[in-house]
């Protein structure tokens, strides 16, 4: 029937029209129009121009800066088209990090709504984004199975590549969607892995390792096996993003457990992004091949879990946490400002216009004004960090950069209980399609 046909048409494109990322006017943080803004920057906090440079060098591009090399269809072949797109990206130059800046000739491979099964891991190329036409309408369904968790059992990997990135799509993993957020929910004190006795499914979302330059921008990671996310190097952005799942949780795996989100980046930027039902909610240490966790940036982030400074490898410090709304439920076993060892907490790490709650009944909703700088130097159970006797920057953020921040909290109706802090999250949260 020809107007069966004609709905179904319009229903597929008005669910891109609102699927996919929203044109703005004016540049937000992390594109490639948003710059350090020195008028902002305050001589009573020296690493403000180091913040300001967080993130990819030059900004993620405009998604119509970049040429489309080809549309693929599901079942067609997702690394043919990535290795073709990247065989004729030239000219290199070297990063200060000491990493490969990138390169010109970067295309695109855009990928058509519906599901594309992952049997082996998608290694992007230097130069090569990876786009989905719709963030929900595009789903990367990672099928592999493994009984631990290794480079190779990840959805899609940035291994020593540069400028490259991933936008508005899924990544999923399909028997741990089959078996639901009530099989693994948040509830992770003394978790185990392998619950229900499933112990192949250690398998991850997206993984960074030694990168530079590269981004993921308005993506889904949700129904990770382990790690949703896993980033290492320099100048990384993480914009948007949904991370939401990890099915093993236990404190085998690695050296802070299963099921965590890690940024272990140099000079990174992770901005408006949620994460949800995860062992640690974020991972703040140096890498154990020794990569420095320094001089990132957590704008504007909404972690259900904890933040845990897990050293094994201290971090490197000089870390800023602003706009940061971290609720940890009673059952989470963590509380919100965690860590392995407190005396190996990094030096530098500061926490302004953030708040940690929860974990425990006795936590006092302490170190949570707006007017004040906190450091984490010396934190103590639960929750409470160290007052800077230095003023609050002068020009309200420790973030001097152009740009709009969508998840900005307004300092005027700053929350003053736990109830409030979970209604701002709330107010400001990214729908998640796992469930609740």
């Amino acid at each position: 029937m020809p107007h069966v046909r004609l709905s179904a048409r319009v229903a597929v494109a008005a669910a891109l029209l609102f699927a996919a990322s929203p044109a703005r006017a004016a540049p937000r943080v992390g594109d490639a129009d948003s710059k350090p803004d020195p008028a902002q920057f305050d001589p009573n906090y020296s690493d403000m121009k180091e913040w300001a440079a967080a993130g990819v060098r030059g900004g993620i591009p405009a998604r119509d800066a970049t040429a489309v090399f080809r549309t693929l269809k599901p079942g067609d072949d997702v690394q043919a088209a990535v290795d073709a797109a990247g065989k004729d990206v030239t000219g290199t130059v070297t990063g200060s990090a000491g990493g490969k800046d990138a390169t010109s000739g970067g295309r695109v491979v855009l990928l058509s709504p519906g599901t594309y099964p992952v049997k082996k891991v998608i290694d992007l190329r230097p130069g090569v984004v990876l786009r989905g036409q719709a963030k929900d309408l595009v789903v990367l369904e990672n099928v592999m199975r493994s009984p631990r968790l290794t480079a190779d059992a990840f959805t899609v990997r940035f291994a020593g590549v540069a400028r490259a990135g991933l936008e508005d799509l899924t990544v999923r993993h399909a028997e741990v969607a089959r078996l639901g957020l009530g099989v693994y929910a948040e509830r992770v004190a003394g978790a185990a892995n392998d619950p229900g006795g499933v112990a192949d499914l250690h398998v991850g979302g997206v993984l960074l390792a030694d990168a530079t330059d590269c981004w993921v921008d308005n993506v889904n990671v949700l129904h990770s096996g382990s790690h949703p996310l896993e980033a290492a190097g320099w100048r990384a952005t993480v914009r948007d993003t949904l991370i939401d799942g990890a099915f093993n949780k236990g404190e085998a795996g690695s050296p802070a457990g299963s099921g965590n989100v890690y940024f272990a980046v140099t000079g990174g930027l992770m901005t408006r992004c949620a994460i949800r039902n995860t062992r640690h909610g974020l991972v703040v240490r140096d890498t154990l091949s020794g990569r420095a966790c320094a001089f990132n940036v957590f704008l504007d982030l909404d972690v259900t879990g904890d933040v845990n400074f897990h050293g094994n490898r201290r971090d490197s410090g000089h870390n800023l946490f602003e706009g940061v709304l971290v609720r940890s439920l009673t059952t989470h076993g963590w509380p919100a400002w965690a860590y392995w060892k407190r005396e190996e907490v990094g030096v530098g790490n500061l926490a302004f216009g953030s708040i940690g709650w929860g974990g425990s009944a006795a936590d006092a909703f302490a170190s949570t004004r707006a007017d004040k700088v906190y450091t984490f130097t010396g934190m103590r159970d639960p929750n409470v960090l160290g007052e800077l006797e230095t003023p609050a920057p002068a020009h309200g953020t420790l973030y001097a950069v152009t740009g709009e921040r969508p998840g900005r909290l307004d300092p005027a109706a700053w929350p003053a209980t736990p109830g409030e802090a979970r209604d701002a999250m709330l107010k400001r949260a990214i729908p998640s399609p796992a469930g609740k």
